[in-house]
């Protein structure tokens, strides 16, 4: 018998493909790869009182509508992107209603994102908006490359549920550049991310210095209420809503106050430029964008600063533990969208949004507290990782210490102090654990 899929630590082979076929058949999609779509409904339900037959119908019917991993791969081999892609998450709570016990889950997840609040510096749940504030049971995603069908899905389910569950939802529109998507602050996203499958990674001399291979382990474990063959996920939904002004206004304060261009000043906070490519890898604002560094060269910080986002979000080897790479087990896959009106990248002050846009964010993987909560709560929020007093991620950061030392240049080792933060809102989200299809059925 091959090794469960949960257990896999490499990237699927194309002969993988055939022996985890039965597998992946089970697997829900957007998991081990992004369904790719650009248009989005994510759909939120609390599960009404006394309708827990309802509820279960809606399940079993759901099951079979739920897009696995198998027929993604297929749809993406044919280069298909207008097959509507669908997923369906339960919460700790839609479990519970359900009579299941949560032996066999995360305490994290068993606990939802409410109680993760202290670790994650999140803001008072009184503070979320309406929707998050509501028990949240299950989450339904459409995705399509229409946003008619995808508006059409989501109002086809309101009526299927109206008599079993209470309906909320948030749309989600990617915004891209060619076939890259970047988010409202106007940078590339998504430029860095695991990588499942063996014939989707970059050549071997293209991942000398950082290889973005995993094995489906990082993001899979073994469904608590199925068999050593049914696997899932644990999944993080958090709206994250953008002061795009703010944040641009910020920028060209910092970029006087450095005497630098406003694209190093932006590159010095995100840790790339808008085009995605690492500050570490050039010095001009024209080169082409590139995944292969790590931060071997800059262990000071004089060129990317520990606070940049994404530094802490992924220090490439520079963690204080002192073994390279020892950090890679705690990546995510990240699966999130942009929502709201698409900020124009090169507008005026007058047409940058303060509120009403962000990102939905979304990630997935096999252990919530080791991977997101570590990322976001001991990495992203401590103002002393990587090293003691650098300060919190100028982008995510949420303990409101905002006084940061930036480089006084590009490479400098002098500092100058600036105040930089909080153009990131957390308005709500939940734990989800993606059960498996047959575990669905059997729900």
């Amino acid at each position: 018998m091959p090794t469960p899929l949960f257990l896999l630590d490499r990237p699927l082979t194309n002969g993988d493909l055939e022996t985890y076929d039965e597998q992946l058949r089970q697997l829900q999609g957007n998991i081990l790869k992004s369904h790719g779509r650009n248009e989005t409904a994510s759909i939120f339900l609390t599960f009404l009182p006394g309708q827990i037959d309802g509820v279960r119908d809606f399940l079993h019917t759901m099951a079979r509508r739920v897009t696995s991993a198998q027929q993604q791969e297929a749809q993406a081999r044919a280069r298909e992107r207008n097959e509507l892609f669908t997923g369906l998450w339960l919460s700790a709570e839609g479990y519970k209603f359900l009579g299941h016990s949560l032996t066999g889950f995360d305490l994290t997840f068993r606990q939802g994102m409410r109680g993760a609040k202290e670790r994650l510096d999140d803001p008072p749940v009184e503070h979320w908006e309406p929707k998050f504030r509501e028990q949240i049971h299950a989450l339904v995603t459409f995705a399509h490359s229409d946003r008619t069908v995808v508006s059409a899905k989501l109002d086809d389910l309101r009526g299927e549920v109206g008599s079993i569950a209470s309906v909320s939802s948030e749309l989600g529109h990617a915004m891209r550049d060619g076939d890259r998507a970047f988010e409202h602050f106007g940078f590339l996203d998504g430029v860095s991310q695991p990588i499942f499958f063996a014939k989707d990674l970059p050549d071997a001399t293209s991942r000398a210095q950082w290889d973005p291979s995993a094995g489906p382990r990082l993001v899979l474990r073994q469904d608590p209420l199925g068999t050593r063959e049914e696997c899932g996920s644990y999944f993080v939904f958090r709206k994250l809503e953008q002061n795009v002004k703010r944040f641009k206004l910020r920028r060209k304060a910092l970029a006087r106050k450095l005497g630098v261009s406003t694209a190093v000043a932006g590159a010095m906070i995100m840790g790339r430029f808008e085009d995605g490519t690492p500050i570490t890898k050039r010095q001009s604002e024209n080169g082409r964008r590139e995944n292969d560094f790590n931060y071997g060269a800059d262990g000071h910080g004089h060129v990317c600063p520990f606070f940049s986002h994404i530094r802490k979000a992924n220090p490439r080897g520079a963690t204080d533990n002192g073994i390279p790479g020892a950090e890679g087990v705690h990546r995510i896959a990240r699966r999130g969208i942009t929502y709201g009106d698409p900020t124009p990248r090169n507008g005026s002050s007058s047409h940058w949004p303060e509120n009403g846009v962000g990102v939905l964010f979304q990630c997935c993987q096999a252990v919530l507290s080791n991977q997101f909560e570590t990322i976001q709560g001991r990495w992203a929020n401590d103002p002393s990782f990587i090293r003691a007093g650098v300060g919190q991620d100028a982008v995510i950061g949420q303990r409101g210490q905002t006084r940061i030392a930036f480089p006084a240049g590009r490479g400098s080792a002098a500092r100058v102090p600036f105040d930089f933060g909080e153009f990131i809102h957390m308005r709500g989200g939940e734990y989800f654990f993606a059960p498996a299809k047959s575990v669905l059925v059997r729900l």
